[in-house]
């Protein structure tokens, strides 16, 4: 009886390559009116996450996702940095 012949494939992973982290600058401190503001942007120039603190509302503090081109473009609203920061992330990735 013949021997069967196996062929052995090369395994083809597909690599995962972690997405590039933004860095951040420091946050610049802006007050008005109405509310009290820190804003983070990032060293491309493409992000920034804004710290809004409103003084007459009851709203608390919230931080803004953004991105710049040309216009602002607000991507998301959160109660904490860490998540805001990494929505910026996230679509920096997938550009």
């Amino acid at each position: 009886m013949a021997k069967k012949r196996t062929i052995k494939k090369a395994k083809r992973g597909i690599r995962k390559v972690a997405p590039p982290v933004l860095d951040w600058m420091r946050a610049k401190r802006d007050e008005t009116i109405c509310a009290t503001r820190r804003t983070w942007n990032s060293r491309c120039g493409l992000y920034k996450v804004v710290e809004s603190v409103g003084k007459f509302s009851e709203m608390g503090t919230i931080y803004y996702a953004i991105r710049t081109i040309g216009i602002e473009y607000i991507l998301s609203k959160h109660r904490k940095r860490g998540p805001a920061e990494k929505v910026c992330e996230k679509d920096n990735a997938h550009r």
